[in-house]
This record gives C-alpha cells, structure tokens and sequence, in this order.
C-alpha cells in the first residue's frame, strides 16, 4: 500500500513538472516572439521610412522647401537647420545657390505614406560644380580685376582676385595685383567653378615669374 501511495505521489510531481516546463517554454516562445515582431516592426519603420530621391529636377523654391520633379512625381522637399547642403565636390552650398533647373540629389525620411514629401537631412546639388582647389597656369591676358590663365588639365580659365587676395612673388615677397603680366606663371588657390571655368574667392596667388631673373653674361675669351 506504501509503495502504490509512493509511486502515485511521483507520478503526479512528475506531471506537475512536465505541466511547469511546457509552460515555460510557452512563455518563453510567446515573449521571443513578441520581441521579434517588435524588432521587425522598428526595422521595417526606419527602413520603409528611409526617402531617396537620385537625379531630381528642381522646379521651384522657397525659404524652407524645395520642390523636385522625378519621373513626372512632384515632391516636396523640407529643408531644416540640420540639413546639409552640398555640391557636386562635397563642397558646402548655400540655400541660395540652388536654382530651378538643377539636378540634385535628396536623403531623408518621408513625412508620411503618400511619400511625397521628405524631411531632408542632405541634398546635393549636381550642378553647383565648384570646389576650392589650387591651380597653376600661364596668364594669357590682364583684365581690370584679374586675367585669364591658360592652366595645366583645365583649360582656359577666367580669375578673380579681390582686396582679399594675398599675392606674392616666387621669393613670398608681397606684390602687387598689376605687377602680374602676360606670360607669367602663377599658381592661383579658389573656388573653381567647373561649368563657368572661373576661379572666384581667390585666397592666395603666386607668381612664379617675379621678380624676373637675371642672367650673368659669360665674358668671351679675347685674343692675345
């Protein structure tokens, strides 16, 4: 009798075991996937919220938005003090350098569902093709307020200089903006607009060519 009251007292711990395990595990599979869907529905939240326009038309502007054209879809563009504004080089832009007409590119986030308009954190303008660079040439012609330079892989390009303008000769010596002459070799550092082949906002230049040097003549040899 003892040992049937014994086997039936293991026999229930054994089930109130198995009853405890499973349902562990239940919760346990139950809170992993509500974890699971809660990750996946952040995921999809930031993924599906992600905004990208590539090659946009800019057909208008405002103080605050832009409003770009892509595959005859108008959108609009939301432009905030956190959004950064670039040209083609990387270089920073202005609000007020972005015209109607440019291509840019646009990152961000969309507003909401109709997904036609994005809270911009970058646009960068593929047609604003300037950089600031150093570039080294032969002047080809003086104008009032600075020449024209036939330059090394960019052509001819048009300089302006300014009150700004450091100039120096070859020696670091400071010179004069009319000191520099037709035929001299300069090295000009500004923003380089590629598509007007300008260089404005010009810091630094030097001319290779002053001050100009000076020959010793060899005395000839002379008869006795």
């Amino acid at each position: 009798m003892i040992f049937v009251k014994t086997k039936i007292v293991t026999l229930s711990i054994v089930s109130v075991l198995f009853l405890l395990t499973a349902t562990s595990a239940l919760a346990v599979s139950t809170v992993s996937g509500q974890i699971k869907n809660t990750v996946a529905e952040k995921v999809a939240k930031v993924v599906l919220g992600r905004a990208a326009i590539i090659g946009g038309i800019v057909d208008s502007k405002s103080s605050t938005t832009l409003t770009v054209i892509k595959n005859s879809v108008s959108y609009t563009i939301n432009i905030s003090s956190t959004t950064q504004l670039r040209r083609q080089f990387w270089g920073k832009a202005t609000l007020d350098e972005i015209q109607p007409g440019d291509t840019v590119n646009v990152h961000g986030k969309w507003t909401d569902d109709t997904r036609t308009a994005i809270n911009a954190t970058l646009i960068r303008d593929m047609s604003i093709q300037k950089r600031f660079g150093a570039f080294v040439g032969t002047v080809s012609s003086v104008t009032a307020s600075g020449w024209t330079m036939d330059t090394v892989n960019r052509g001819v390009q048009t300089v302006t200089v300014s009150s700004l303008t450091k100039l120096v000769n070859r020696k670091n010596e400071s010179i004069s903006q009319f000191a520099i002459k037709v035929g001299d070799r300069v090295r000009v550092k500004g923003l380089w607009d590629k598509a007007n082949s300008t260089i404005t906002e010009v810091a630094h230049v030097k001319d290779y060519s002053l001050p100009p040097k000076t020959t010793t003549a060899t005395p000839s040899a002379t008869s006795q």
